[in-house]
C-alpha cells in the first residue's frame, strides 16, 4: 500500500487555505507523474492521501531525506502570498518509510 504525504504551512495558512494548498501541491506531483511511476500506482491503485501541518523547516527537512533516498517532491508557491511556498507533495511510499519521515508531524 503507498501512501502520498503532502506538508502544508498551517504556521501561516488558515484551515480553508490548507486544503486548498494542500491540492494545489498534490496537483503539481500528479503533473509530473510520467517521471515517477510511484504516482502513477498511487493514483491507479491507493488513492491514501495524509496532509500534514507543518513549517517551512519541516518540509525543507523532509525533501533533504527525500533526496538522499531518490525520491521526488513538489512544490506548490502561492502567488498570491507573496510566492510563498505554502505546501509541497511527496512521491507515495509504503506505511513504513512513511511514518519513520512524517511521524513527528501532526494531521490537519
Amino acid at each position: 500500500m503507498l501512501k502520498c504525504f503532502v506538508i502544508i504551512r498551517k504556521d501561516t495558512l488558515s484551515a480553508v487555505q490548507c486544503g486548498v494548498q494542500g491540492a494545489h501541491a498534490l496537483a503539481e506531483l500528479v503533473a509530473i507523474k510520467d517521471s515517477i511511476p510511484a504516482v502513477d500506482d498511487w493514483v491507479k491503485h491507493h488513492k491514501t492521501l495524509i496532509f500534514l501541518a507543518g513549517t517551512d523547516s519541516d518540509i525543507e527537512a523532509a525533501k533533504v531525506r527525500y533526496l538522499r533516498l531518490g525520491l521526488k517532491h513538489a512544490d506548490f508557491i502561492e502567488p498570491d502570498l507573496s510566492n510563498m511556498l505554502t505546501a509541497t507533495a511527496f512521491e507515495p511510499i509504503e506505511p513504513g518509510l512513511g511514518k519513520q519521515i512524517f511521524g513527528h508531524l501532526k494531521l490537519i
